[in-house]
């Protein structure tokens, strides 16, 4: 028996992929812990509604054809031309033991202090691949780079996670890193440009 209410109610489907979206549908599988893969359907609104709130980090209850399952939002599909439209998902079942295996937002903090200083700060990894168990959400992990310096870095293992979060990531990638933004001269009288040296 599943802990929590329902939050997403999905139909079995037969239809095409392009019958459903003129009805406003969003088709998907669902499949993993214990189950054959299923195809389903729902209206595009319920489906918005949940991906808002869980993302593709945390578990909910969904029922087909009254049967409830855990699962989470493994991948989505968009559409081309227009990127905030969701064309298609896929829901993985998993079980109270299951880890889920996603990649968590980085969000750094601070950056204000930082841009106050006239530095830059250059954030080259945007998100972590990481496991964790079921029922442990996490929307993003914060680091608070307010103090960071002119030439200070961040890397993966200077991130802090919680105890419960195994990260696949290399630890000696770099996440961020503090510059003064680099200004181009300009150009001197009788000079050729190609003399003319950058200024940090």
């Amino acid at each position: 028996i599943l802990k929590g209410a329902i939050q997403m109610k999905l139909m079995k489907r037969d239809e095409k992929a392009g019958a459903l979206r003129k009805q406003d549908m969003i088709p998907g599988v669902v499949y993993g812990h214990g189950i054959d893969a299923i195809s389903v359907k729902v209206p595009r609104k319920e489906f918005v509604k949940s991906y808002e709130k869980f993302r593709q980090t945390k578990t909910f209850n969904c029922e087909i054809d009254q049967s409830p399952h855990q699962v989470y939002i493994k991948d989505v599909q968009r559409d081309v031309l227009n990127p905030e439209k969701i064309t298609h998902f896929d829901l993985l079942k998993v079980s109270a033991s299951d880890k889920i295996h996603t990649r968590l937002p980085i969000v750094l903090l601070g950056r204000e202090n930082i841009e106050r200083q006239g530095l830059i700060v250059q954030q080259s990894l945007n998100d972590i691949d990481v496991k964790y168990q079921v029922g442990k959400g996490l929307e993003s992990i914060e680091v608070d780079i307010a103090d960071f310096k002119d030439g200070d870095t961040l890397k993966v293992s200077d991130v802090k996670v919680p105890d419960y979060v195994d990260v696949l990531e290399d630890m000696d990638m770099l996440v961020a890193s503090i510059a003064h933004p680099r200004v181009e001269a300009e150009p001197v009288e009788g000079v050729e440009a190609a003399e003319v040296p950058l200024v940090d």
